[in-house]
């Protein structure tokens, strides 16, 4: 099957011989195998595992994905996201400070009384999204 991934900051993985990837929708965790039906679905924050071959060696890739879109049309697959990480691409050291951080902005605003401040809580909540992908996407690096 192919797979292209491409992310708004044109960070790209592509391959003409995926055996499978899993990618979590809004609804559920997916498996798309070869000849998967037509689908089109949201995305949400998480990991995209993907087993693929590469020089017929079987190859294993992560990457951190935020949202967007995934189409599936006759074993062509298209993902458009906003981030496409891979483990080289975190650092680290800056997750924990960054996860505090979207904590304490959700805490602050979590009692929204204006527009603003609604929309300060669900930037927040993003950005731990967000910030919670690139943490597993370490954990499976390790």
């Amino acid at each position: 099957m192919k797979l292209k991934i491409t992310s708004f900051w044109w960070n790209t993985f592509e391959s003409t011989e995926v055996e499978s990837f899993t990618v979590m929708t809004k609804s559920w965790e997916i498996t798309v195998l070869d000849k998967h039906e037509a689908l089109i679905s949201a995305l949400v924050p998480w990991v995209i595992k993907i087993i693929y071959n590469e020089n017929w060696v079987k190859q294993e890739k992560h990457f951190a994905i935020w949202k967007w879109i995934i189409e599936i049309a006759n074993s062509n697959v298209k993902i458009l996201t906003d981030m496409l990480l891979n483990s080289d691409q975190i650092q680290e050291d800056e997750l924990e400070k960054a996860i505090e951080e979207a904590k304490k902005l959700k805490e602050k605003y979590s009692k929204a009384s204006t527009k603003e401040d609604m929309e300060k809580f669900l930037q927040a909540s993003e950005q731990l999204s967000k910030v919670q992908a690139k943490v597993k996407l370490v954990e499976l690096s390790k």
